[in-house]
């Protein structure tokens, strides 16, 4: 390429966010590079389950970060459609919702808050059971939340990164960002490919960011949380609803798969999956849902 290319944008981060930063700003015509130092989406996006969960992370509190995740969610329809006529790629958006269980009186009252939500309902043991014959004996109801679904993360990713650049957008995979200087009206970008300039910068790298926020004198640093999950086929398992309790779930996908997850392990920058934590998920899941033993 051109060493001397000069962007409007370079966005810093090939996941789902670098590649829909990368859409939006190509849609607008400005001219945008994304780099990524493996392959789009291989990293984060990739271990996502795909939930647009903007209830079944609800506390109770209607604050911004709630108002900003159902907004997002909300605007999930008419992309799906739009990147679908565009790339041809399907997301895989999947509308049946997530049953937030409770099997104590203690968990059923926690989820009054939530069921107070216009879109929210509460159902007892009998109509979930109605809804997933297989589900938990153990139950006494939950919070069926119809808003919350899911789509396959990494085809939204590419769709998002194929989509950017069709309207013009340059994409580097397999390019590593080695430093970012302000030098002047100019970000100068130096990368494993050369050097490239832009008059804005978007740093999208999700928790590897740090490094570049130093480089800019930027306070922010980012910490991992680190969640393990698996996926298993369902032979003789059928879940229509995302299954959901205590932050761990049973995601259905559309290619036969559940994607169970996720434990929490903070500070933990390892991408391995540990025994041990597969552990926890395979008795999480038997408790949720006993025949996917």
């Amino acid at each position: 390429f051109n060493m001397e290319q000069t962007y409007d944008v370079i966005v810093v981060g090939g996941g789902i966010i670098g590649s829909a930063i990368g859409y939006y700003v190509a849609k607008e015509q400005l001219r945008v590079a994304i780099i990524e130092e493996a392959t789009i989406g291989s990293k984060t996006t990739r271990a996502a389950a795909g939930m647009l969960g903007a209830h079944s992370e609800y506390d109770g509190e209607a604050d911004a970060f709630f108002s900003f995740a159902r907004h997002s969610q909300s605007l999930y329809a008419a992309l799906a459609e739009e990147l679908h006529t565009l790339t041809g790629i399907d997301i895989a958006m999947q509308g049946s919702g997530i049953l937030k269980l409770a099997f104590t009186e203690e968990e059923k009252q926690k989820l009054q808050t939530l069921c107070e939500q216009p879109t929210v309902t509460w159902l007892d043991a009998a109509h979930v059971k109605q809804m997933e014959p297989t589900v938990s004996k153990a139950i006494l109801g939950a919070a069926y939340i119809r808003d919350d679904v899911h789509v396959l993360p990494l085809r939204a990713c590419e769709a998002f990164a194929k989509a950017a650049v069709m309207r013009g957008a340059t994409l580097f995979e397999h390019t590593s960002v080695q430093r970012i200087d302000k030098e002047g009206d100019l970000f100068h970008v130096d990368t494993t490919r050369g050097l490239l300039k832009a008059k804005q910068v978007v740093i999208a790298a999700g928790v590897w960011s740090n490094v570049f926020f130093k480089q800019l004198g930027l306070p922010h640093d980012i910490t991992p949380v680190k969640g393990e999950c698996m996926a298993v086929q369902a032979r003789n398992v059928h879940l229509a609803h995302t299954l959901f309790h205590e932050q761990c779930y049973i995601v259905p996908r559309s290619n036969g798969e559940l994607v169970i997850g996720a434990t929490m392990k903070p500070n933990d920058w390892s991408t391995d999956v540990t025994l041990n934590g597969i552990e926890t998920l395979v008795q999480k899941a038997k408790m949720l849902l006993p025949a996917i033993g």
